[in-house]
């Protein structure tokens, strides 16, 4: 049983980059966060999906230097093949437990906000937009195997068939997509972005620093229920 003791996790880094494109980028940061019981804030272990991957797109030590060595280009492909990962499991892990009659998982369904880890804001945003691409692909699917597709009357239609790795850095996809999750991204993670938008990249404690920002802005104005 339980006895009676609480845990203290405390998330902090050395966030700074080399001169570079990536150096403003670069926070300041951490987060103390107490884990125990009767929380006001609750996690449900099995509303959840986890993505890992052994790839050397960013480390660190290098002991010469206080910065991390760094490929910005395969770290991009990292985050959005991590969110694919985690949002594809939890969609299904979701639809198969839920009502079959319920409508398909979608971003705009699942939840009222988001807490994205936050390199920097345009990449948050262009991962948000990619979910709205993600529900495509799963619906195409869906469509494909119960054999009732309706053409291409989809915008995203050239796409939804395409390799996912080929439309990571198609700009045109991008723009699309943007356009069509602005006023969602606007009203689900205007409020976890904001802090993160002031002091820039924290690292280990980016999701963290989300929270306690949406939490901060928006229990603030009293949109917010224990639990």
């Amino acid at each position: 049983g339980w006895d009676g003791r609480f845990a203290i996790v405390v998330a902090a880094d050395i966030a700074a980059y080399a001169r570079g494109p990536a150096r403003p980028t670069c926070g300041v940061g951490a987060v103390a966060v107490l884990i125990g019981r009767d929380a006001p804030l609750r996690f449900n272990p099995k509303e959840r999906a986890t993505h890992a991957a052994h790839v050397w797109d960013f480390f660190k030590p290098d002991h010469n230097v206080e910065y991390p060595t760094v490929d910005g280009a395969l770290s991009q492909t990292c985050y959005y093949q991590a969110l694919e990962g985690c949002y594809n499991l939890l969609a299904d892990k979701i639809e198969k437990g839920g009502n079959p009659e319920d409508e398909i998982f979608t971003a705009e369904s699942a939840a009222d906000y988001f807490v994205f880890h936050a390199p920097y804001n345009k990449l948050v945003q262009k991962s948000y937009a990619r979910l709205f691409f993600l529900d495509a692909r799963r619906k195409h699917e869906k469509a494909k195997k119960a054999g009732s597709l309706n053409g291409n009357e989809n915008p995203l239609a050239e796409w939804l068939s395409k390799p996912i790795e080929e439309t990571y850095n198609d700009r045109s996809l991008d723009g699309i997509l943007k356009k069509s999750s602005s006023a969602s991204f606007k009203q689900r993670l205007t409020d976890a972005n904001a802090v993160s938008k002031e002091i820039g990249n924290t690292y280990t404690a980016s999701v963290f620093m989300g929270l306690s920002s949406l939490i901060d802005r928006v229990g603030g104005k009293g949109e917010l229920s224990v639990g």
